[in-house]
């Protein structure tokens, strides 16, 4: 028997209630989530200035004895949206304090450090604190990076992806946690408990039309194949070290044809330059097979692992 669903919605330090009217949250790897509310409240005068930069929790309720899905994130903009005789309705954008980076730029030289220093620094400069980086593999300091009038975020951006990084979210009541990682191992699996489920089984795939009501399962499931780069290269010289051949390849799928050639690679050893070509692979080996589904599951998150059934 299927939950009623539930939806309540809370500001840190706003004594005021809010009732959820309607919501949209959009969410995936690498990318900063947004979360779209309209909401009622029997308070007319709001302002943003009350609001502004305030950590905002959405609970959803109807799977499981607690919340199946939490979403903590801070309040970037406010729309009033008329009133009626007891509610006034408002729309609340949240974004994560990830997003505020992109109304920060700066012309900066690190010197001396890795990728992982170099982005610790960014977030720390900025007063972020909410993040962490587990990661499998080792970075090479590089003399210099030149962060050249550029925001915040698209520079970071630009260092995880150079250098074979991604991240997510993790969502609780008190803040969302951006954790950084640069392997699949590191991809936690997605638990099911009393707590945040009505049915603790393996993920169930129903591809019948109107799936199966009364149980949480995977619907409209389809599987995409792209022919795409299977074959990176990578080429560079040393002065110091002219005998040393610095080109290296990383080859993966069947498309051995489609190939990508870059000089020079920025690298001065050998050992880096064949991390650099795998990391440059995974981009495409990534986009050439994925799949995409719909569900009523409300604890699917991204980041998370898990099996269908």
């Amino acid at each position: 028997m299927a939950n009623d669903i539930e939806f309540t919605f809370e500001v840190s330090g706003f004594l005021g209630a809010f009732k959820v009217e309607s919501f949209r949250v959009t969410e995936a790897l690498s990318a900063p989530f947004e979360m779209s509310l309209t909401v009622l409240s029997e308070n007319d005068d709001i302002t943003f200035d009350t609001l502004s930069r305030k950590t905002g929790v959405l609970n959803v309720y109807g799977q499981g004895a607690a919340a199946a899905r939490q979403f903590n994130g801070t309040i970037s903009e406010l729309s009033y949206l008329g009133s009626g005789r007891r509610y006034s309705r408002y729309h609340i954008t949240l974004v994560p304090q990830l997003w505020f980076l992109t109304q920060r730029q700066d012309c900066r030289i690190f010197q001396n450090k890795t990728a992982p220093d170099i982005i610790r620094d960014v977030f720390d400069d900025a007063g972020m604190s909410d993040y962490r980086f587990e990661l499998a593999a080792q970075y090479q300091a590089k003399d210099y990076v030149v962060q050249y009038r550029e925001n915040d975020h698209h520079f970071v951006q630009r260092l995880l992806a150079e250098h074979g990084m991604w991240f997510y979210f993790e969502h609780s009541d008190a803040a969302h946690t951006m954790v950084i990682v640069d392997s699949n191992d590191a991809i936690p699996e997605l638990i099911s408990t009393p707590l945040n489920a009505s049915y603790l089984g393996p993920m169930l795939f129903q591809s019948q039309g109107g799936g199966v009501s009364d149980k949480e399962h995977i619907f409209d499931l389809e599987q995409i194949h792209r022919a795409l780069t299977s074959d990176v290269s990578y080429s560079d010289y040393n002065y110091l070290t002219p005998k040393i051949p610095q080109g290296k390849e990383a080859e993966e799928g069947p498309n051995w044809d489609l190939q990508r050639y870059d000089y020079p690679g920025r690298y001065t050893s050998p050992d880096f330059g064949a991390l650099r070509s795998k990391e440059w692979m995974s981009e495409y080996a990534v986009d050439s097979h994925q799949i995409q589904a719909s569900s009523n599951i409300m604890r699917l998150a991204s980041g998370l692992s898990f099996d269908i059934n």
